[in-house]
């Protein structure tokens, strides 16, 4: 079966959300990606399909021991979390979960900054933003970050707000 236009473009926007930086030392051979790689972004694809993603993060350090990462992407209805257990192995395995968002049992939240910060800084709070989420069924739990405010757009949401937003309306669903 051929790839057709409508999912390259999804592959195509699946891989910019799901690099977000953190894949940058992860080796490509020629013009191929990874075999790990390359099955992620077609399981992915296969996963959302023609459904948004409203937020995406991959973490990986390849200053930690083991070479392994965790992306996890939200949709309107569901979560995805796909782990890797060696980033560096072409052939390593990869564990993609699917969770609905309304089974979310409780989230952490920690802001950077104080609320008291005065001045200039004032229009960056909440500073950086960690959200740790509780899904039942789940190894562990989903951890992300990024700042509560977008640079040059403090009268606009930062996505990971707009995201708490949302994960609190799933508390409640």
């Amino acid at each position: 079966m051929r790839v057709d236009e409508r999912l390259g473009r999804i592959s195509n926007d699946l891989d910019y959300a799901v690099r977000n930086g953190a894949f940058a030392d992860v080796p490509v051979k020629g013009e191929s990606y990874a075999k790990w790689y390359a099955r992620l972004l077609s399981t992915l694809t296969l996963i959302v399909g023609d459904m948004k993603v409203l937020y995406s993060q991959t973490t990986y350090d390849p200053a930690e021991p083991g070479n392994h990462a965790r992306t996890v992407l939200f949709t309107g209805s569901r979560v995805i979390v796909v782990d890797i257990a060696d980033v560096l192995q072409d052939d390593t395995e990869v564990r993609t979960r699917i969770l609905p968002r309304k089974s979310l049992e409780a989230i952490d939240v920690a802001a950077g900054m104080r609320i008291d910060t005065r001045g200039s800084e004032s229009y960056g709070w909440p500073g950086e933003l960690t959200i740790t989420a509780h899904y039942p069924g789940l190894d562990g739990s989903v951890k992300i970050s990024g700042p509560g405010v977008e640079s040059y757009k403090v009268d606009q949401p930062a996505p990971i707000m707009a995201l708490l937003e949302t994960m609190q309306n799933d508390l409640t669903a």
